[in-house]
């Protein structure tokens, strides 16, 4: 659950930063998010407890 959370708050930090302060970040950064969209279900399956097919 805590590397959820802080990969939820990195990716984020990296948001507010882009937008918000407009730092120019490197193309590498900002592929990030898509890594994430895939990531965070594995993640999420190798959670205890979580009920199948969610």
């Amino acid at each position: 659950m805590m590397a959820t959370w802080l990969t939820s708050a990195a990716l984020g930090f990296t948001t507010v930063a882009s937008v918000l302060f407009g730092h120019q970040m490197p193309i590498e950064v900002l592929l990030l998010p898509v890594a994430a969209l895939f990531a965070f279900p594995q993640l999420r399956s190798t959670l205890p407890g979580i009920p199948d097919g969610v």
